[in-house]
């Protein structure tokens, strides 16, 4: 019975990390990557609302958006706006081209680097992709613990799901659940730390002030 069982565990453990990534083209992972949790950011309306495909790409809830929310009334927290590449160390980048959004977030936050689709990131990281509408707007997904990649779109629902109701594999492909111009651009793929201390202002907030109500 036992060698069943380890025959079973083997089986799926070469399915999972050899055939799968390359039957289906999966992105290398690293095993750092946020589990898919739908229901972390759709059930409850604060969340929801005030969080976006910048804030989804950095698994960072962030309490003072929810605050908003809680504080002025769903229909007024969905028109307020939500962090963008930069907000975090006051470089906004108000253009939407792959250069300007890529080093707002990376002034945001350092630790981020680029890669490819088939490099795997180093211990501790886990892969975000960006596209841009140019000059229009930009959308960011990120790779989750199963290998497919998921998204939020504004006061949308997450979900790894694309425009065309697909489950994602490779965002370069996937269709955005939300377009201007149907002329999305795909910029980078790049590699986000999976510690929530190295994230973001809100993150750093937390490490400083050890209050738990700062925490994601």
């Amino acid at each position: 019975m036992k060698k069943i069982i380890l025959s079973m565990l083997l089986v799926l453990l070469l399915f999972y990390f050899i055939i799968q990534p390359f039957y289906f083209n999966f992105s290398p992972t690293t095993g750092d990557e946020p589990r898919y949790e739908p229901k972390k950011w759709n059930s409850n309306p604060n969340i929801k609302n005030s969080h976006n495909c910048y804030t989804y790409m950095l698994e960072d809830i962030n309490p003072y958006g929810q605050k908003i929310c809680t504080t002025y009334g769903i229909e007024n927290c969905k028109s307020i706006s939500k962090p963008i590449p930069g907000h975090y160390t006051g470089n906004t980048q108000h253009t939407s081209t792959c250069d300007t959004i890529m080093r707002g977030m990376m002034m945001d936050n350092p630790n981020i680097y680029k890669t490819n689709f088939n490099s795997r990131c180093k211990k501790g990281y886990y892969k975000g992709a960006l596209v841009v509408d140019p000059f229009l707007t930009y959308h960011f997904f990120r790779q989750d613990k199963d290998g497919y990649w998921s998204q939020k779109n504004g006061h949308d629902n997450a979900t790894n799901l694309d425009g065309d109701g697909y489950l994602i594999t490779d965002p370069k492909y996937a269709k955005p659940t939300y377009e201007v111009s149907n002329k999305y651009k795909f910029c980078n793929y790049f590699c986000v730390p999976s510690n929530k201390y190295k994230k973001s202002n809100t993150a750093r907030i937390d490490k400083k002030s050890n209050n738990h109500q700062y925490r994601n």
